[in-house]
């Protein structure tokens, strides 16, 4: 018993302190100088590694090309500016006849000042003669042009615009309207013409009458005679020739409708004839303004 009781308590003590042979320390033992680790300190402790700045880093599937303004846009060399003239600039037209009109445009002030500019340079004149383009000129060349075709005793209107080799063109070139001569010698061959703004008025007399007033014709030489048409009818004297009986001499422009009925409508329009009774394609009076009036 008393030898026994001595190795019961050697295997207890060899139990509870014998050494493992295991040198890494439990951390549930390790003594530290601060507060004991747990969890919530280790959420808190060091960060990890700084992420990059999404908001202004560029993907690297695009190309950084694409990240760049579009403000100014790519120079592709081509020129898109068109001539210009200046207010100074004209066109002047002389040596009218019957069948000729020759152009000048000033291109400059004589003095180095050029009257029409372009940022590359004018190479070409297009001459338009009523809107349609009838020749072209060179920049180097005389600025002059004559025209084909003209006929005696018509208007026409005639513009230059210039342009460069880029294909542009001015829209703004001097301009001129012009009227040709009638030729008289040999013999008249311009009719009696209207002006466009040619009236006839209508101003009742009485209930049976009504004074009308027009607009005088025009004519290279002298307008000799007018006709006072009712309904299509003429309200001529009858001097034995029809073709040129007539209603009053060229110089008077009124006459006084008699004889009509009250309450009723007329038609009246008058015409007009000079000393040879030319009419295009041949005859006599040229028709003239008409008017309707209602007593």
């Amino acid at each position: 018993m008393c030898r026994f009781f001595p190795m019961v308590l050697c295997a207890v003590i060899v139990l509870t302190g014998c050494d493992t042979g295991n040198d890494t320390p439990n951390s549930e033992d390790v003594a530290t100088d601060g507060p004991p680790v747990s969890q919530d300190n280790l959420d808190q402790s060091a960060p990890d590694a700084v992420p990059p700045d999404t908001e202004d880093a560029v993907p690297s599937d695009t190309d950084v090309t694409e990240q760049a303004p579009d403000s100014i846009p790519p120079d592709t060399g081509q020129d898109e500016e068109p001539p210009t003239w200046s207010e100074y600039t004209s066109l002047k037209i002389s040596n009218v006849g019957p069948k000729q009109a020759w152009l000048h445009w000033e291109v400059n002030d004589g003095h180095g000042t050029a009257y029409v500019t372009d940022n590359v340079g004018v190479t070409v004149f297009a001459i338009y003669q009523d809107g349609v383009v009838v020749g072209e000129v060179a920049a180097d060349d005389p600025p002059t042009f004559h025209p084909e075709g003209i006929q005696p005793d018509t208007v026409y209107f005639f513009q230059i615009q210039a342009g460069d080799a880029a294909g542009n063109w001015s829209t703004d070139g001097p301009s001129k309207e012009v009227k040709t001569e009638c030729p008289t010698y040999w013999e008249d061959k311009c009719p009696v013409s209207w002006p466009p703004d040619s009236v006839l008025s209508a101003e009742p007399t009485s209930d049976t009458s009504v004074l009308l007033t027009w607009t005088p014709a025009q004519d290279n030489q002298e307008v000799t005679s007018y006709r006072v048409l009712q309904d299509g009818e003429c309200l001529c004297q009858d001097f034995g020739v029809p073709e040129t009986n007539y209603t009053v001499e060229g110089d008077v422009t009124e006459y006084e409708v008699t004889g009509l009925q009250a309450g009723e409508t007329y038609h009246f329009q008058v015409s007009a004839r000079d000393s040879v009774g030319i009419e295009n394609g041949g005859g006599g009076f040229i028709l003239g303004p008409e008017v309707e009036v209602t007593l």
